[in-house]
């Protein structure tokens, strides 16, 4: 499929109040395959090596968990603080019933940092998030994520984003719920405060991003920043920038 941005682009059609950004393959890039994958092998839980992705249970428990300290620094203060491994491994532990083994808060540490490391802002972000801003969209940040990255992510003296550039944050550690889930799509709009049709998603996967936020009402459009996604959701405009949600100009 060869992408364009579209004549038409989402936003000249009657803009949304609030613009819903998911963050992987959006906004950021990791290049660490697989974090969640690698903590379910150092946990041992239903895991062996010919895994491919995690256990369906074990992931949506590390999308939903989080300890008190952090969630209520985001929920309460708007802060995104560091995790302790060490806490986290024992609260997805006791939720799954499985043993801690010796030495798997290292493991996860360790994990923690290359994840962290393999962090990068697609370099179009800052003026379009900006830009945006100065439209007057109100924006979100919506996303599946367990609390590791997020620190990294919202640090600007290493390339980061402020929390300052959303006016909330839906991420599923502290919601308690995880995308596809029609409570996760219904807390963003508790949270924006709007309607469906008031608010607009924006995000790389149709069936996370896409499909759900059409089925709780929301307007969407699918970003494509590679050119290499093959499952397109008929009458959702197809955007491979940022800047095509408001310009028909590709280049």
């Amino acid at each position: 499929m060869k992408l364009t941005s579209p004549s038409h682009p989402p936003l000249a059609d009657g803009c949304p109040t609030w613009l819903g950004l998911d963050n992987w393959k959006t906004l950021f890039r990791a290049t660490y395959p697989e974090p969640i994958l690698q903590f379910q092998l150092i946990c041992g839980y239903k895991a062996d090596d010919s895994m491919k992705t995690p256990d369906p249970e074990f992931m949506h428990v590390c999308l939903t968990t989080a300890s008190q300290r952090v969630r209520n620094a985001l929920r309460f203060e708007g802060r995104v603080v560091e995790e302790d491994p060490g806490e986290y491994l024992w609260l997805v532990a006791s939720k799954l019933g499985f043993q801690v083994r010796a030495g798997a808060e290292k493991e996860l540490a360790k994990l923690v940092e290359d994840e962290q490391d393999g962090l990068s802002m697609f370099l179009d972000v800052p003026p379009e998030l900006k830009r945006l801003r100065e439209m007057g969209m109100k924006l979100a940040l919506v996303s599946n994520v367990w609390p590791f990255p997020m620190p990294q992510i919202f640090n600007v003296e290493e390339g980061g984003i402020s929390v300052s550039d959303f006016d909330t944050l839906v991420l599923s550690y502290e919601v308690g719920h995880a995308k596809p889930e029609q409570a996760f799509y219904e807390e963003m709009l508790r949270r924006c405060g709007a309607h469906g049709a008031d608010c607009m998603m924006v995000g790389d996967n149709p069936d996370l991003d896409i499909r759900p936020a059409l089925a709780c009402g929301l307007r969407a459009v699918h970003i494509d920043r590679y050119g290499d996604c093959r499952d397109h959701v008929s009458g959702v405009p197809l955007v491979k920038r940022l800047k095509h949600l408001y310009s028909p100009d590709c280049k």
